[in-house]
Formats: structure tokens, sequence, C-alpha cells
């Protein structure tokens, strides 16, 4: 059939996905992307696994270009007070087309990798689609990826759940057939963000105020690298009534506490827009958006205005959208494109 350049990790869905693609006639070779020191003990894994079902395995190491575009970017955002998404940044600038250059070197006409996600064609052009399984569904992650690389790219997983993955994992043997899903960020262990920041920051964190929505004085932050918008927990308040994280001023290092009911936003400001079909659309147009992974979407118009910003007026107030997070656009199941929250009002 075809030569294919498996993404592996050494966890389940990848490992299964190799099994899948050899059974369709692939030739497979497993690559291991050294992302950070903690993927190393992954390389090990992914090369047991491709061992076992007898495919040849590469590791590339990638931390210099990880620590540049993501690393870096994910501590100096939490710094300014926004919330970050690796995995996005991760996918679009490290991940996909770091598979691309090894696959080129390798003679693999394709790619691959064990996302829950699918590959369609809109409009004549190739287009990221949901999941079958759409409570692992991934593709929210993945709207940074161009023509050139979803051209290439296959999901084997696209049309399986998670119990049949395991199954078929078992059967093989594979040793990451029962392991636990990842839930956390792949490069943080045992710690929270906020210490991960703390930990990597050129000075200590910057203690601030909290203040509620007129101004008063509440109390003081630990710095505002602790935080992110809609946060309850944590804050060492005390209140008649649940309070949240409603602002977080980096200039004044002020903190605003609000109720829940005033984390609503109609607007949503996005920048650094992308669009499945490459030039972002001159005219408004209809979309389901989500301002975070695990958020239902909300119908909204969506409206180009220039440099890569774009507007997104909801339907219905959303719930606390947090600069720093990602807004992605969808049509059904066909996911059009997204941008960097920069604020809502």
């Amino acid at each position: 059939m075809a030569r294919v350049l498996l993404g592996m990790s050494g966890g389940v869905d990848s490992s299964t996905a190799a099994a899948l693609l050899m059974r369709a006639g692939h030739e497979v070779t497993g690559a291991t992307l050294v992302m950070h020191d903690i993927h190393e003990y992954d390389a090990k894994a992914a090369k047991t696994v491709a061992d076992t079902i007898g495919i040849p395995h590469v590791t590339v190491d990638m931390r210099g270009d990880f620590e540049r575009f993501v690393l870096s970017r994910f501590v100096s955002e939490y710094e300014k007070g926004r919330t970050p998404n690796p995995c996005v940044l991760c996918n679009g600038y490290i991940k996909f087309p770091a598979l691309i250059k090894t696959a080129d070197s390798l003679g693999c006409e394709f790619i691959s990798t064990g996302h829950y996600a699918a590959i369609g064609i809109r409009d004549g052009h190739p287009v990221i689609t949901a999941a079958t399984d759409k409570a692992k569904d991934q593709s929210y992650f993945l709207y940074m990826l161009g023509e050139d690389i979803l051209s290439r790219l296959l999901f084997p997983l696209s049309g399986m759940t998670k119990p049949e993955i395991r199954a078929i994992a078992k059967e093989l043997g594979i040793p990451s057939a029962s392991s636990p899903d990842s839930q956390d960020i792949c490069f943080i262990k045992d710690i929270s963000c906020a210490d991960f920041v703390a930990g990597r920051s050129k000075e200590p964190p910057k203690l601030g105020n909290f203040i509620d929505t007129e101004g008063k004085f509440l109390g003081k932050h630990k710095g505002i690298s602790a935080y992110t918008i809609g946060q309850r927990k944590g804050l060492g308040i005390a209140s008649t009534a649940p309070l949240y994280v409603g602002n977080i001023d980096p200039e004044s290092r002020n903190i605003t506490l609000c109720r829940e009911n005033e984390l609503y936003r109609t607007r949503v400001y996005a920048e650094n827009c992308r669009y499945f079909a490459g030039e972002f659309p001159s005219y408004s147009f209809e979309a389901s958006v989500s301002l975070r992974y695990t958020k239902k979407p909300g119908r909204a118009k969506v409206t180009y205005i220039s440099e890569g910003k774009a507007l997104i007026e909801f339907d219905t107030p959303q719930r606390a959208p947090a600069p720093g997070q990602s807004a992605v656009f969808f049509d059904g199941d066909d996911l059009l494109g997204g941008g960097i929250i920069a604020y809502s009002e």
C-alpha cells in the first residue's frame, strides 16, 4: 500500500494505530518525538511496542524547538495572566511538521498518529472532522494544521471507540493495552502548573491584590500566573457567596473576583486565526465555537477583522472565555479553523 511514519508514544492509542495500519497493508515505521526529558521514557516504551509488533522505530530529539516554541511561551503566557494551550501549539509548530520532515527523510509518503479525529474533504480541500467516539474526539487541538499536512495525514482510530482499541491492543499483546489514559499536560508531572511556571520564571512571582468588580480590596494573591479566568478553588478569600476569577490585569497585577453569573460573555476576540482552506473568509459565517476542549460549543457568527483577527459573536453568553485558550470553529463535525482568545466582552 504505502510507507507510513507513525508518531508513537508507547501508549495504547498510537500502539493500536500501528497495528491497524499494518492490517491495512501499510509499511509502518514508528517515530517518537522527544520534546522534553520526561519523554525519554516514552521513547523506550514505544521501542518496546515496535519490537513487539515487528516494525522499525526511530527517535527524534525535538527538545530545542519544543523549548523555544512551546515551553517558553507556556511560561510567558502565564506570567502575563493568560491561560495557554500547549497541545495546540505543539501540534501546529512542532509535532506534525517534525513528522513530515522525518517522513521525507525516510521516504514515507504519509504520516499518522493515534489522535481521535478523521480526515474528510470540504469544498475540495482536506479538512479535519470529528472522530466517531465524541467523548475522546481531539479535533479541537488540530486546527493549526495546514493543507500540506492534512493531505498526507492518516488517522487509523477515527471510527473506533476506546474499548475497541483496548481490545485490539490486548489481542496483540501490546504492553500498554490496560494503561490508564493520560490526562495531564505531558511535560508536567506531580506538580501544579503554577509551581511549574514559578520554577522556570526568572524572578519570583509578584504578589498582587484581589479586588471586587467595584475595585474594593479583598485580599492578597500569590501572583497572577497561579490563576485562570473562571477559577474558584484556591483563592483563599472568605465570602458569603462563591467568588470566581473574572479578570486578570497584568499591568496592575490586580485580579478581579466576581459572582458566577458575571463570568458570561457574548463577544470574543481571537487572534492568530487559521482557516481550513488557507485564506480566512472575508465574509461572516455561522459556526459552532468551542472556547475550551471540554466546553460544549456555542452557536456564533464569526467575522474576520484584519491581520489574523476575528470577532466571535455568540447567540447565548458563554462562560469564562480565557485569554490564551483557543476558540475553535466547527460546522457539524467539520473543523473550520480557530484562533487564540485575546479578550472578551
